[in-house]
C-alpha cells in the first residue's frame, strides 16, 4: 500500500492484528516490508485511535498484539540518508509559522537504513 496515513508496530502476531484492524472497519490494511510494521489508509487517521482506545477499554486483552499506532499527517520515501533529511526539512518547515519561535523535538522509531541513518 503506498497511500498510507496510519503506521502500526505490533508485539509479534502479524496475522491476528491484521484480522482485528479489518474486523474493525477503519481501512484497508497492508503488511509493510518492516518486521511487525503494519500501514493503514483510515478515512479519519486520528478517529483510529480513538476507537482502538475504547476497544482497549472493554477488551484490553484483544489488542494485546499492537505496540503502537501512530496516525501521520505526512509520509515520503527516501532511499538515502540525505534525502531523508532534505525531505523531512521540507516537510517540517510547513509548520514553522505555527511555531512562532518555539522549539519542538521529534521522535523517530527507525525500521531500516541501521548504521546509516542516526535516530
Amino acid at each position: 500500500m503506498r497511500d498510507w496515513n496510519v503506521v502500526v508496530t505490533l508485539r509479534g502476531q502479524v496475522s491476528r492484528a491484521v484480522g482485528l484492524l479489518r474486523k474493525l472497519g477503519l481501512g484497508p490494511v497492508s503488511v509493510s516490508r518492516f518486521l511487525d510494521v503494519l500501514v493503514m489508509k483510515a478515512e479519519d487517521p486520528r478517529a483510529v485511535l480513538q476507537v482502538l482506545s475504547e476497544k482497549a477499554a472493554a477488551h484490553p486483552r484483544q489488542l494485546a498484539c499492537l505496540s503502537h499506532v501512530t496516525p501521520c499527517d505526512q509520509t515520503f520515501t527516501f532511499a538515502s540518508p540525505e534525502e531523508f533529511e532534505a525531505k523531512a526539512r521540507e516537510d517540517v518547515s510547513r509548520y514553522l509559522s505555527a511555531l512562532g519561535g518555539r522549539s519542538f523535538h521529534v521522535r523517530i522509531h527507525r525500521r531500516g537504513f541501521k548504521g546509516r541513518l542516526s535516530t
